[in-house]
């Protein structure tokens, strides 16, 4: 039996999507990833931090990146998507942690606590945008 766990989150920021894509480049590091190979990183999946190499599936600058990565019987797949929307940028994250791992270790996650992490971090993301954009869309 395989399970699979999908997290969603999405959120409105204000400040163009150019600046976002630019803070969302700084908090991960993406500049230093190789588009061929990915980067190594640290992910969370079910909130505890393992550095992994990501392998980068998808990536148009300051549109949509995506990456894969797998360790001990789990694969997690993260994608981010920047969209122009009406007062700002539309930011909208997936990721999708699957594998017989995830049997036994049931126990110890909860999918709703998981499911917040990804708001707090779009939450933080869209602070620095917003903070660097003086709260003004578009500047």
């Amino acid at each position: 039996m395989k399970l699979t766990l999908t997290l969603t989150a999405s959120r409105l920021v204000r400040a163009p999507r150019q600046l976002v894509w630019r803070v969302f480049a700084e908090l991960t590091d993406w500049p230093s990833w190789d588009p061929a190979g990915g980067g190594v990183m640290t992910v969370r999946p079910l909130g505890w931090p393992v550095r992994a190499r990501a392998r980068v599936t998808l990536a148009r600058a300051g549109e949509l990146v995506a990456w894969r990565v797998a360790w001990w019987g789990l694969a997690s797949s993260q994608s981010y998507a920047f969209a122009d929307a009406p007062g700002g940028t539309m930011v909208e994250a997936r990721e999708e942690i699957s594998g017989w791992t995830l049997l036994l270790l049931q126990p110890f996650y909860s999918p709703k606590r998981l499911s917040g992490e990804g708001g707090r971090w779009l939450k933080d993301l869209a602070a620095r945008a917003e903070a660097l954009a003086g709260g003004r869309p578009g500047v």
